[in-house]
């Protein structure tokens, strides 16, 4: 039996640029440390690299020493002058991972209290090093299981016949697939990410945790000017988003005539993320050339913020294949948007209440909820509001940090037993 019920040891590990504000994930992972530290006997943590702007109020300590993230321009300038198909990203992972592992194996810490080891990102042989240590290892997935969105992918570029140059088992997906015997708890923020794990993962070891959204920030102000209703999709453009459904639903509602073209748009925001590199993208342009109502505002260059756009559109649309839960639905929800979305995006819409869950894939139920808002301009103000009240009662960054730390406690009192 350790020391202490109510205290642990805290080691920390993570890839990614920590305490990021303009990445939800960064952000996310600043609020349950904060949270976390005031529990912990003795903590580390150990990051690629992390955002100079904000004062931390402990210590940390960069995997690869003075360079931290730089080390990815490399590997990145080595892709683009030298070898196309070299994986720049697997291998700044494999590199990050590999230090961490290094000091893990030779860290100090005390055993008088139980020592739960984080992780989030990619980070396969850290885990096993703390696992070997006896470490409580608990990782944050923020997407689906790997193999299950490598097949969904795959399946997708066949009904499209767009052949990917790359082997499925070369394809890399967040959260590649850790055995059972590797990791002793998942974190998901999802039904659905639970339900894509539990095919490997024995169920009780998978923990649910929605994430969160600063209201402050993602603030409501709604555009009650409804002469021209506007639709939002809002992501890192890929297969695994649906795009290619909502275009297609918005061809049709223009080619039957169901809406005017003069009083809706739809906006597309973000980069071009694909695989196929042009494939897709033009896949997509095509689907839909000569729609003027289309108003396409993507670079490859596309950052944040987001909120100019949530401000002057009217409903937000996300027709995800397979998400863990998506950062911008929280987000839309927060600035008082109803949202039309999937229950594979990782929704915490209420159906017919904050917004509408349509079925996957399924291009006329995304043409219902659309003409449902162009023909009810009234219902957009009042879901929207019932949003804004359901994220400031239960999605805020503060509700994240108490039920991740719940979860911690109740890990570690699993472990006793």
């Amino acid at each position: 039996m350790k020391k202490s019920n109510n205290k642990f040891n805290l080691v920390f590990v993570g890839s990614g640029r920590f305490g990021n504000k303009r990445d939800s994930k960064g952000e996310k992972l600043l609020y349950m440390i904060k949270e976390l530290v005031k529990f912990s006997e003795k903590h580390l943590f150990i990051i690629e690299d992390y955002n100079k702007e904000y004062k931390y109020d402990f210590n940390l300590y960069k995997a690869i020493p003075i360079l931290g993230f730089k080390h990815r321009y490399i590997w990145a300038l080595i892709r683009k002058y030298i070898y196309k198909n070299f994986s720049s990203y697997i291998t700044g992972q494999n590199i990050v991972d590999y230090f961490i592992a290094k000091k893990i194996k030779k860290l100090k810490i005390e055993d008088d209290f139980d020592t739960v080891f984080l992780s989030s990102g990619e980070n396969r042989k850290s885990i096993i090093a703390a696992r070997n240590r006896g470490f409580i290892t608990i990782q944050l997935a923020d997407s689906a299981e790997a193999d299950y969105n490598r097949d969904l992918i795959f399946k997708e570029y066949e009904k499209l016949n767009i052949k990917l140059n790359i082997p499925k088992n070369k394809l890399w997906i967040s959260n590649s697939t850790l055995s059972s015997n590797e990791i002793d708890y998942i974190v998901v923020s999802s039904k659905h990410a639970k339900n894509t794990f539990s095919k490997k993962y024995p169920e009780d070891k998978i923990k649910i945790i929605p994430t969160g959204v600063d209201i402050n920030y993602f603030d409501s102000r709604p555009n009650k000017n409804y002469s021209k209703i506007k639709f939002l999709f809002l992501a890192d453009i890929s297969i695994v988003k649906g795009i290619h459904y909502l275009l297609q639903a918005w061809k049709e509602l223009i080619e039957e005539k169901s809406i005017n073209e003069n009083r809706a748009e739809l906006i597309v925001v973000g980069r071009w993320t694909d695989l196929t590199g042009e494939k897709f993208k033009n896949e997509c342009l095509n689907l839909v050339n000569g729609i003027k109502s289309i108003r396409w505002e993507t670079n490859e260059l596309f950052k944040m913020p987001n909120i100019p756009y949530y401000h002057e559109v009217h409903v937000y649309i996300l027709p995800g294949l397979s998400e863990g839960s998506a950062k911008t639905i929280y987000e839309a929800m927060s600035c008082g948007l109803p949202v039309v979305c999937t229950y594979e995006s990782g929704s915490i819409v209420r159906d017919g209440k904050d917004g509408f869950i349509v079925k996957n894939k399924n291009v006329n139920e995304l043409k219902e909820k659309i003409l449902y808002f162009y023909t009810n301009p009234e219902k957009i103000g009042e879901m929207g509001k019932q949003a804004r009240e359901y994220i400031e009662n239960n999605y805020t960054w503060d509700h994240y940090s108490e039920r991740m730390k719940n979860v911690v406690f109740n890990i570690i009192e699993d472990g006793r037993k």
